[in-house]
């Protein structure tokens, strides 16, 4: 994890979002929908959930952010293959060993396989209760989350 500076009276990224640096070194949402590079995913939100904290924060201060590298692994809610961030169902054959990127579809991102820049590739492939679909002992074909690890 690192800490980037952050103005949070600009900044609306949220907890679990990809986020960059701009050209100030200041930490800022992904304003494209398929990103060439990602700094990180926010740990916290920009702006403090808290109204009492968000009333002692001065305008310039600092967000953790989870370092986007190989060392690391992400769970992706949403799945999608069309480049487009279409919902799909994520399995085995569609989503592990396949190169893709976070992409914004306007409601939530994805992990879209067909998008045009492949920041990550899926490792993984869990069901609704977090468990691999690799080492189910009950062969499932469909699963609900996407283990993802950046390129």
């Amino acid at each position: 994890r690192a800490a980037f500076r952050t103005n949070i009276t600009a900044a609306t990224f949220r907890e679990g979002e990809p986020v960059v640096l701009d050209g100030s070194n200041e930490l800022v949402e992904c304003a494209v929908v398929d990103p060439p590079v990602i700094t990180g995913i926010a740990v916290e939100p920009a702006v403090s959930r808290s109204s009492m904290m968000a009333g002692l924060e001065i305008s310039d201060t600092f967000r953790l952010v989870e370092r986007w590298t190989p060392n690391n692994t992400f769970v992706c809610r949403y799945f999608a293959t069309d480049g487009a961030g279409t919902l799909a169902t994520p399995t085995q054959a569609n989503a592990v060993g396949q190169a893709g990127n976070l992409y914004s579809n306007g409601t939530q991102w994805t992990f879209d396989t067909g998008a045009a820049n492949n920041n990550a590739v899926g490792i993984d492939v869990l069901d609704g209760n977090g468990n691999s679909l690799q080492n189910d002992l009950v062969p499932n074909t469909a699963g609900a989350f996407v283990v993802i690890r950046p390129l």
